[in-house]
């Protein structure tokens, strides 16, 4: 350790064991040292110590860094106490922060550490400010913003994080910000250097989005691409996904269906694309290809990725032709253990009944027609004015339906092993009575860190579902359109408590509604499951490897019991029951690489083996000529016409996949990518489809001739090709085609 002295009387100075030089030395040395460049601060170092005289921390960090300090004895205390902990710390960082609560600062040249005290400047005063911005890991933030608040004076890092800023006043704020991390405001006070630790942003993290096989930053998408956020998701009262997406992203179009309680709703990715097969998306549930998204509670949904053009979607390549939507469930986070309970109740009424007559009116207009055909009224007026409203047929099978949604979830853990967990119900009435839909569901994930380099991920999802709805295949129709041509002025049930029938004075008026509401309707029930098992090897810094295997079980039943008519023989009543089951198996083997060099160099690369099989059982029965219905659909053997029906479908999918995507300094992007299936549906030397793709984008507003403009967050410009395809083919079609060409030979 070199020590300094800066009295006139060199007479009295002291000879030390340690060599002192003078002050016009020390003053020679800083004014050399603010034009050297500290090329070794960089260094790391690991110590730690509380509340020790400066002096002995000087002493501490000299012996672990081989640094040396340079101060005056005159203006430095160096009784004063100071404290720091640090762990492979680079060694500016570590005396920023040991000398943060004192009135000391410092320079570093080569191996030298000169200690000065902190001057106080005058407010107007311009200045030179300098630093460095890193990361809570201490690594540096290249290209983060340093400005001056209020003026377009700014900056960015270079590739060792440091920024140089001029002509700052002695007390302005600076502005440091990048893209995924808390921005920070600095006060100056007059200090002309300052080190930055940026945080990660758990809000900003939502421009980190989930593609095919990976993540990237929103800003580094070089396809088409389109994301929803978990609080999109979470914070509006829905019951199933697609109805958190509506509006939420370009170029993709959802409608509804039909209007009974748990159905799918429909979803395009930029139109249709196939005139006669499937235009459905891909779903991809936490990596798993095919999943059956609906077994999913929205609150259990951390983020929704929607892949939209043939660059984006050929990473799935056989299947990705109409869009690709990719489902990420919420994880385990380490943490003390937290409860969340999110629910709500809504209620749903018909948008509007349709005016109808009433008993009287529609008595009247039956006179009416009969003194059009020359015949007498059949309605004296004496009756006519006795016989009142009679019943509004559509209040009785249309109702205001109540609608829930209940989740319970608990999350936490340690470093070593963490979870999440969650449990929901939703029940969804009909707006019609006598329908609704039930789920109970499930979601787990489970996260074991078995070494520094291993980790383990379990992933489990699943529901089981009740359901009634009207079936509008029965033979006398539904019971809204019954309702609007039923007589007002019928009953519900005769004086025998029967279901009322309409005589012959109308003519076919149809059936009464009330009873349709409860013939011919449809029970279902069943249950889905979704399991995946992930382990991840860190094999070194920048290179993982991903195996992960996983199954998605559906099990469907449903039955239905239509009397076609109320009075008809039990003979002609029509049973019908179906019971089907869809399994699904999937191997993936990835390795990603992923490495900046030099700051302004970084590269991701993805290579990816995948193996899928699909299986699907059906079995159906249609029976008719029943001697009795006392037990339902519950002994089918009663009838005497009994027609079985049965179906099977397997097929297979291998895959091999490898993508490259470059950055140079984040602004200019180039991805590259290709994908070849080979499809059990296909013939003999057709099997395999190759399905490559390519993309670059220009991040203009990172330019320093458009950033300086203050107008653009993020302007780029992109251009992209892709080759997409389709299976989803019978696998009978290629053997029809053989056919049809021997017949032509």
């Amino acid at each position: 350790m070199l020590t300094l002295n800066s009295r006139k009387d060199m007479n009295n100075i002291k000879m030390l064991s340690k060599k002192r030089i003078s002050f016009l030395s020390f003053i020679f040395l800083l004014l050399v040292s603010s034009y050297v460049h500290a090329d070794n601060a960089n260094e790391k170092i690991t110590v730690s110590f509380s509340k020790i005289p400066l002096s002995e921390a000087i002493k501490k960090i000299e012996s672990v860094s081989g640094y040396t300090f340079f101060y005056d004895v005159d203006k430095t205390d160096l009784k004063q106490e100071v404290s720091l902990r640090v762990n492979n710390q680079e060694i500016e960082m570590a005396v920023d922060r040991m000398l943060k609560p004192t009135n000391l600062q410092f320079e570093i040249n080569n191996r030298q550490i000169v200690l000065m005290p902190k001057q106080v400047r005058q407010a107007g005063l311009v200045q030179n400010v300098r630093g460095r911005v890193v990361d809570e890991n201490s690594e540096p933030v290249i290209g983060a913003n340093v400005s001056v608040k209020g003026t377009v004076n700014g900056t960015i890092t270079d590739a060792e994080g440091r920024f140089n800023l001029s002509n700052v006043p002695a007390n302005a704020i600076l502005q440091i910000s990048y893209i995924g991390m808390e921005s920070q405001e600095i006060a100056l006070k007059g200090n002309t250097a300052i080190n930055v630790v940026l945080k990660e942003d758990a809000v900003a993290l939502s421009d980190v989005v989930i593609v095919g096989y990976g993540v990237t930053k929103k800003a580094d998408l070089t396809g088409a691409v389109s994301s929803v956020s978990l609080d999109d998701v979470s914070r509006q009262p829905v019951l199933r996904i697609e109805e958190a997406l509506r509006g939420k992203a370009p170029g993709v179009q959802i409608t509804q269906t039909n209007g009974a309680p748990g159905s799918n709703m429909r979803i395009r990715i930029r139109g249709t694309n196939s005139v006669n097969g499937s235009n459905d998306p891909l779903y991809v549930v936490d990596g798993f290809l095919g999943a059956d998204y609906s077994m999913l509670n929205p609150n259990d949904i951390e983020s929704i990725t929607i892949l939209k053009d043939a660059s984006a979607t050929s990473m799935y390549g056989s299947q990705g032709s109409n869009g690709v939507v990719l489902i990420t469930t919420k994880s385990a986070k380490e943490g003390e253990m937290k409860v969340e309970y999110n629910g709500f109740v809504s209620f749903d009424q018909p948008f509007r009944k349709l005016d109808v007559l009433d008993a009287t009116q529609y008595r009247r207009v039956f006179n009416e027609r009969l003194v059009a055909l020359g015949n007498n009224p059949y309605y004296s007026e004496a009756e006519l004015a006795a016989t009142g409203k009679g019943i509004n047929w559509q209040d009785e099978v249309l109702r205001s339906a109540v609608s829930q949604n209940h989740q319970l979830a608990i999350s936490g853990g340690q470093s070593k092993i963490k979870y999440y967990l969650s449990a929901s119900y939703v029940n969804q009435e009909g707006v019609v009575e006598n329908s609704f839909h039930k789920k109970y569901g499930f979601t787990g994930n489970i996260t074991s860190k078995v070494r520094d380099n291993f980790d383990v991920v379990f992933n489990l999802n699943g529901n089981y579902y009740e359901s009634k709805n009207l079936n509008t295949a029965t033979y006398n129709g539904h019971p809204v359109s019954a309702a609007l041509l039923y007589p007002p002025d019928e009953r519900i049930f005769d004086d025998n408590g029967k279901y009322e029938t309409p005589g012959g004075l109308y003519g076919n008026v149809g059936t009464n509604p009330v009873w349709l509401l409860h013939n011919g309707d449809e029970d279902g029930y069943g249950f889905k499951v979704l399991a995946n098992l992930q382990l991840n090897w860190t094999i070194i810094d920048g290179l993982k490897l991903s195996v992960s295997g996983g199954a998605n079980l559906i099990s469907t039943k449903s039955t239905s019991l239509d009397l076609n008519n109320k009075n008809a023989s039990v003979t002609t009543a029509i049973a019908q029951a179906y019971d089907g089951m869809v399994v699904s198996y999937q191997n993936t083997n990835q390795l990603a690489y992923s490495k900046t060099f030099n700051g302004i160099h970084k590269l991701d690369a993805t290579l990816v083996y995948e193996q899928q099989k699909y299986i699907n059982r059906q079995l159906g029965a249609y029976v008719t000529g029943f001697s009795t219905i006392a037990l339902g659909v519950n002994n089918l053997g009663l009838g005497s016409n009994q027609t079985a029906s049965s179906g099977y479908t397997e097929w297979s999918l291998q895959s091999y996949l490898g993508r490259v995507n470059y950055t140079l300094m984040d602004r200019y992007l180039f991805t590259a990518s290709m994908r070849i299936d080979g499809s059990s549906k296909f013939t003999k030397g057709n099997k395999y489809g190759y399905f490559p793709s390519g993309a670059v984008a220009w991040r203009l507003s990172d330019e320093p001739f458009i950033k300086d403009l203050n107008i653009f967050r993020n302007l780029k410009l992109r251009g992209s090709y892709g080759h997409v395809g389709s299976q989803a083919i019978n696998r009978m079609q290629p053997c029809r085609k053989c056919r049809a060409e021997m017949a032509k030979g």
